[in-house]
């Protein structure tokens, strides 16, 4: 393949553009692949990486692993199945016993949950105050932790920051399993929530200095928004009453902001990074549905990000990353997709058998999850996939119903694995267009 973009460092893991427009990964000695990997794989059987707590699967993996005494039996044991199953990533919230094991992963720096001192979150919006100096410190004592050690590491991929924040957008979609209040919707926006916050929140100042700017005197900004109010304590009042300023202008005005508060993020997480690591990908904030035009637009611009990672549960995989990358014009990486959800398994208006409620749940999954997944390798903008997620206890009558691969007892959840099992190794060839990916009319001739 003839490369038109490269992005990363080379004799390090980058992406790179061919001249069909078409991305892929490309590891340190050059050679194409797209990403197969698992999320959360960790001794303590949950996605929080070096946050967990260890459970009752932790309890298994020590009894059947001795894994007090030494890791490397139950490292070595689940290394072995990923690479069974055809996968070959370690996604976000891995620890770092299974790093450089011959294996390519990632990791993730969580700011929101490590810098709770800066953390905002109120309806809609569930992000860092990026104006306050304690974010900027808190980066910067963060990456100067855990950046180092994989600097010159070969197999390493690179660097999510956070998962699935609340962008305080209008019209952000609704995401599956996420935060309720990542989906609120009726509430203020980014610009009216930074103006009614506490007085010690930079992110206050930062807002009122913007528009005061722009307006001057506090009854030009409420005559422009048709947002009637006195004073700063005032607005405050009311948007915590309920009243929403929608008005076309603080639209406008909202989104310049928006696009601001974003650029700012990006390049203060990424810069730090950097800072500490320059030989891997910036691999963005794991985003859990389309966040809104104006991050996108900052995602777009940024010079601090080399692929976006975007979550999805829907069987409309395809299309659901036209969503992404439509407005943003990057490589993209399916940070978490798994099969278990509504969407796969609910008849739904589907004009197909699969509609029809009678249709055997489980088969109308492994249709759905087949099609949607093998599918996404012909996207253009698609680098790879993240199966979500390692751990989960497996319900025996509808293991189709689970996120997981193995079980509380590190049990194989069949479905799952054998699935991805078939899928997996046809990635590659999808992506080149030597094979085609399957079809429901295909699967559907099989079952009925």
């Amino acid at each position: 393949m003839k490369w038109t973009t490269i992005k990363g460092t080379e004799g390090f893991i980058r992406v790179a553009q061919n001249e069909d427009g078409q991305w892929w990964m490309l590891d340190a000695e050059g050679n194409p692949f797209v990403t197969k990997a698992v999320a959360g794989v960790n001794r303590a059987g949950t996605t929080g990486g070096r946050l967990a707590k260890p459970g009752p699967y932790a309890d298994a993996v020590d009894r059947l692993y001795d894994y007090q005494t030494s890791p490397d039996l139950f490292v070595e044991t689940e290394l072995n199945r990923l690479r069974e199953w055809g996968f070959n990533t370690l996604g976000s919230w891995v620890t770092p016993e299974f790093f450089d094991r011959g294996m390519f992963y990632t990791d993730i720096i969580d700011f929101r949950p490590r810098l709770p001192e800066v953390l905002i979150k109120v309806p809609g919006f569930h992000n860092s105050d990026v104006f306050d100096p304690r974010f900027q410190e808190g980066v910067d004592r963060l990456t100067a932790e855990f950046c180092p050690p994989r600097r010159d590491q070969k197999e390493f991929m690179g660097w999510f920051v956070d998962n699935e924040a609340g962008w305080g957008q209008p019209g952000t979609d609704h995401v599956w399993g996420g935060d309720e209040s990542l989906n609120a919707k009726g509430t203020p926006t980014l610009l009216q929530i930074a103006m009614a916050l506490e007085e010690d929140r930079p992110l206050k100042r930062a807002a009122w200095d913007f528009v005061t700017e722009r307006y001057g005197k506090v009854a030009n900004i409420a005559g422009a928004w048709n947002f009637p109010f006195e004073d700063e304590a005032d607005f405050r009042v009311r948007t915590e009453a309920g009243a929403r300023a929608n008005h076309p202008k603080y639209g406008e005005d909202n989104h310049v902001f928006s696009k601001k508060y974003a650029t700012e993020y990006f390049r203060i997480t990424g810069e730090s990074i950097r800072r500490h690591d320059p030989n891997h990908l910036l691999l963005g904030c794991r985003f859990g549905a389309p966040p809104g035009h104006a991050i996108a637009e900052a995602c777009r611009e940024s010079e601090w990000i080399d692929v976006i990672s975007a979550n999805n549960y829907r069987e409309t995989m395809k299309s659901r990353m036209d969503e992404f990358f439509g407005p943003m014009q990057k490589p993209l990486l399916i940070g978490e997709y798994a099969w278990c959800s509504d969407y796969h398994a609910l008849p739904g208006r589907d004009p197909s058998p699969l509609g029809d409620p009678d249709f055997p749940e489980d088969l109308r999954v492994e249709i759905k999850g087949r099609v949607a997944l093998e599918e996404s390798f012909t996207h253009p903008a698609v680098i790879g996939y993240t199966w979500y997620r390692w751990i989960q206890r497996v319900e025996p009558e509808r293991p189709w119903r689970n996120y997981s691969l193995v079980g509380i007892e590190d049990e194989v959840n069949p479905f799952n694995t054998r699935l991805l099992k078939e899928i997996n190794p046809k990635a590659e060839a999808i992506r080149k267009g030597e094979l085609a990916p399957v079809t429901r009319d295909e699967l559907l001739a099989q079952h009925i």
